[in-house]
């Protein structure tokens, strides 16, 4: 059933809404909402740079589209035809792209930008993809133009349906986004936290890191959403300098001027001793169990000697303390001292966490 409704402006008709008399027919499983067309002294202010989704009041639905809700749509949602219609949006760039599901159950739809046909475009597809640009074009002039998606009724031969879908259109345009600002980088565990200003632009697509090594190569080491203004590389090595720059890419496919360089130095390990059960100093306490060997070590301060008696240490040993350089925490046993989960899927063996100046020495661990 099609129903056109002479609405001032296009939009979905929410359950319950009255906009004027009507009468709908009944669908079943589905959302159902008619849309009219729009005049062109009545259409909304010509949609600019980025990405403009099905559901916008910028977008012309006619005829009996239905949403759909999809985590693989652009917004969650896209509108899908099955009957007589067509989708439009007038904007304002330089290019235009057609965001669409495809599917073996999808149809023929033609394209007309300006009122001239441009493009067929076949939306059948043996397997579902979703957020395909299936229609592009980037040599307008820079003005006002409107595109129009026709469902044609017709089909291939491999589908089993004529469905048209609209997830979104994609305003294009030839400006480049401003250089990211504000762009810092200091250290992070084992590496890098980089932030940066979020960009004024409304169509950023993406932030990108790049790396310049103590070589002299760069590396892309991340790229992130537009809308995240930090990023952590981890695993730098130590005892070297390492630079940053950032950079911002639109939905348009432009390419910013790279940030202001940051550079962070990380500096070479600091050096440590290993140790063997022979080097322990005399104990200051004396465990056997893992009752008191986790109370031991919840109780030493610097200077603390914990000797554990041969056996079995059953459960997992959290040793979050602190010595000196002068006065370490020693936790030293055998090699008959074991420390052990109670099996393969429990936890087990020492976790060391927020300590420093700890060390652990002859025990096994396992």
């Amino acid at each position: 059933m099609s129903i056109t409704l002479p609405l001032r402006r296009t939009a979905r008709l929410s359950r319950g809404a009255l906009v004027r008399p009507l009468v709908l027919g009944v669908v079943t499983g589905l959302a159902a909402f008619a849309l009219g067309s729009v005049s062109a002294a009545e259409a909304a202010t010509a949609a600019v740079s980025g990405l403009v989704q099905e559901g916008s009041s910028a977008v012309s639905l006619a005829g009996p589209w239905t949403s759909l809700n999809s985590t693989q749509a652009v917004g969650g949602s896209f509108a899908n035809l099955n009957a007589t219609g067509s989708a439009s949006l007038t904007f304002n760039g330089t290019g235009i792209s057609w965001i669409a599901r495809r599917n073996a159950h999808s149809g023929i739809a033609t394209v007309t930008l300006d009122g001239r046909k441009v493009a067929t475009v076949n939306l059948y597809a043996a397997s579902t993809t979703y957020r395909t640009a299936v229609y592009t074009t980037r040599s307008l002039a820079a003005g006002r133009h409107t595109i129009k998606v026709v469902r044609t009724g017709q089909r291939s031969a491999a589908s089993d349906g004529s469905n048209v879908v609209v997830d979104a259109f994609n305003v294009l345009d030839k400006r480049a986004p401003l250089a990211p600002t504000s762009v810092a980088v200091g250290p992070a565990r084992t590496g890098a936290r980089l932030t940066w200003a979020q960009g004024t632009e409304t169509d950023l697509a993406t932030y990108r890191v790049d790396r310049t090594n103590p070589s002299g190569a760069t590396v892309r080491v991340g790229t992130v959403s537009g809308t995240t203004t930090s990023f952590f590389d981890a695993g730098l090595p130590a005892g070297a300098t390492y630079r940053y720059r950032v950079s911002a890419v639109d939905t348009s496919g432009n390419v910013s001027a790279s940030s202001a360089t940051v550079s962070l130095s990380v500096p070479a390990a600091a050096p440590y001793a290993a140790h063997r059960f022979a080097d322990c100093p005399t104990a200051t306490v004396q465990v056997a169990t893992m009752t008191q060997l986790q109370a031991a070590v919840n109780a030493a301060g610097p200077g603390a000697v914990i000797a554990l008696a041969p056996g079995y240490y059953v459960g997992p040993l959290e040793v979050a303390v602190t010595g000196t350089a002068a006065e370490p925490v020693w936790i030293c046993g055998p090699r008959t001292a074991v420390v052990q989960g109670w099996g393969p899927t429990k936890p087990g063996g020492v976790r060391v966490k927020d300590s420093s100046h700890v060390v652990i020495a002859g025990l096994t661990v396992r």
